[in-house]
């Protein structure tokens, strides 16, 4: 079958995607949501099959949509990088960063890309599942992220390996040993962060701790900082956290009130990285050479967090 696609609908294709919303897409493509509706009917139409699984106000791709979604992707991009510059901040090259890492992290981006830019560029800042699915549909260049991440065409470094300890407050039992296991947090509330920060190691983290029998497992909401400290005051109550000196939690943790205790038998790959899309049409050379500027040199081990 021979199927002739219009870019049009290619760029409908990946705002939907990206979106997951056809209103929240048509909005981003300056349009009504009426016309990309159809646009999407009409591309599936010409492909035989659906793009998108449709349930109430969400959209996720189907087997089909995942193997267009790459492609798609390239011919879009590469498009917009044949147009002639746009005035203002329009066409600035987009980097991101999650606030969840240390601070050394993003102060990096920000130097780095900022002396390779010369015009500048434009600055996100959300939790890495989120600026992963804007690096996945080309609306952004390179970030500062959670790994590991499992998109083929997103190419990663790792930056920095967490070193996962308990907080627990002082006068709890466990403040008087070194170090614990896993199985000493069995009966304690484990407060953890959220899955969304990056699915993959947290999943990984939860199902280690449901092995060694810890089962009251509770994702703090990030939003409120307080909550986590006033949660950490209850008996039999503890954090999994990184604590580096710069890392956002960091403030939570006060001395004489709280105590860090190393765990021995925690063993997740927990990385931040840098992150950015191949091929990157626009501003590949310029990624490049960020990328090579934030990594470590060669043969240094990743920064212990």
């Amino acid at each position: 079958m021979f199927v002739v696609m219009e870019l049009s609908q290619l760029r409908a294709f990946v705002a939907t995607s990206r979106e997951r919303n056809i209103a929240r897409a048509a909005e981003a493509l300056n349009l009504t949501a009426s016309p990309v509706s159809r646009t999407i009917k009409d591309l599936e139409k010409q492909l035989g099959g659906d793009l998108f699984i449709r349930a109430y106000h969400d959209l996720q791709l189907t087997e089909l949509g995942e193997r267009m979604l790459p492609a798609a992707v390239r011919i879009v991009t590469q498009a917009d990088a044949m147009l002639p510059p746009r005035p203002g901040r329009e066409g600035l090259p987009r980097v991101g960063a999650t606030p969840w890492v240390p601070a050394r992290f993003i102060d990096d981006l920000h130097r780095v890309a900022g002396e390779v830019f010369e015009r500048g560029v434009d600055f996100d800042s959300d939790v890495s599942s989120v600026l992963l699915n804007s690096l996945r549909h080309g609306a952004l260049d390179v970030a500062i992220v959670h790994l590991p991440v499992e998109v083929p065409e997103i190419a990663t470094r790792v930056l920095g390996r967490y070193d996962f300890q308990a907080i627990v407050m002082s006068r709890d039992p466990l403040a008087q040993q070194g170090s614990i296991v896993l199985a000493d947090l069995q009966e304690y509330s484990v407060l953890t962060m959220p899955r969304m920060m990056q699915p993959i190691p947290m999943a990984a983290l939860h199902d280690r701790l449901a092995e060694h029998g810890v089962r009251d497992q509770v994702e703090v909401d990030l939003r409120d900082f307080m909550s986590i400290r006033s949660r950490l005051r209850h008996p039999r109550t503890a954090m999994l956290t990184t604590t580096a000196p710069d890392a956002p939690l960091a403030t939570t943790v006060y001395p004489g009130e709280a105590t860090l205790l190393p765990i021995r038998d925690l063993e997740i790959d927990f990385l931040v990285g840098v992150a950015w899309r191949e091929p990157n049409f626009a501003h590949g050379g310029g990624v490049d050479e960020v990328v090579q500027r934030l990594h470590p040199p060669p043969g240094a081990p990743p920064v212990v967090i």
